[in-house]
């Protein structure tokens, strides 16, 4: 079995292309997706319809329970502003299907792999620091027992955690070797709004049969995606962050 594991595509249909597309040439058994369909970017309808038809299943990450009333305080005002941007292209179907998303879900055909988006014990928490990878951990084995992959989202940054070992720094395509031992907590990366200081679109393949995850890096068209963006009045910096992947 292989996995495609997608993760905060940000309404990023030009990056959600190219990440599908590749996708479907290595030939992926089944897609998951960690959240964050929509907010920030120009295509929320649009990346809803492909991920509903393409995913085998998919949880609500922070974006969407902002867009179905979450609170918003202490959030960026240009967030604020690109969320009530997004809620006002969404029907009432599509708000339904979001609010029915699961926050956390084990994978329906594999109860060995889990989904978040923020972590085991908080569905907003980053989980960058080694206390919280620690702390993470023990969580995820004291509530998920049977457990061996828990994947991640929220911060953008992809990671491959299985302790004592932390990779880091994805800037091109890896592949790491799992430890069959091991619990790994793993972040695929952002599909549609890199944050790691590499603006490469990113997503990860995990190969049950050979025990890998592949993390991997392609270009997409940043400037169609930034110009959808500024059209649509969603605020400059947002777009320019895509560039820098920050």
């Amino acid at each position: 079995m292989k996995y495609g594991v997608i993760s905060d595509i940000h309404a990023n249909l030009e990056a959600l292309k190219v990440v599908l597309a590749h996708l479907d040439e290595q030939k992926v058994d089944q897609i998951i997706c960690l959240g964050d369909v929509i907010g920030y970017n120009a295509d929320p309808k649009e990346c809803i319809k492909v991920v509903r038809a393409r995913a085998l299943c998919t949880i609500q990450g922070n974006h969407e329970r902002m867009v179905l009333g979450a609170s918003l305080v202490g959030v960026r005002r240009e967030t604020i502003e690109a969320t009530e941007w997004t809620r006002r292209q969404l029907d009432d179907e599509e708000m339904r299907w979001i609010e029915a998303l699961p926050e956390e879900m084990l994978c329906p055909v594999d109860d060995r792999i889990l989904l978040v988006h923020g972590s085991p014990r908080d569905k907003d928490e980053y989980v960058l620091s080694p206390d919280a990878i620690r702390e993470n951990l023990n969580e995820l084995r004291r509530r998920f027992p049977k457990v061996k992959i828990c994947f991640f989202g929220h911060s953008h940054y992809p990671m491959v955690i299985g302790a004592p070992e932390v990779h880091t720094r994805f800037h091109e395509t890896r592949t790491i070797a799992l430890n069959p031992d091991r619990v790994y907590l793993i972040n695929p990366g952002s599909v549609g709004q890199p944050r790691d200081g590499c603006p490469l679109a990113a997503w990860a393949i995990l190969d049950m049969d050979k025990s890998t995850i592949t993390i991997y890096r392609k270009p997409y068209e940043i400037q169609a995606t930034q110009k959808k963006m500024i059209d649509a009045g969603i605020d400059k910096r947002l777009a320019q962050r895509l560039e820098v992947g920050k």
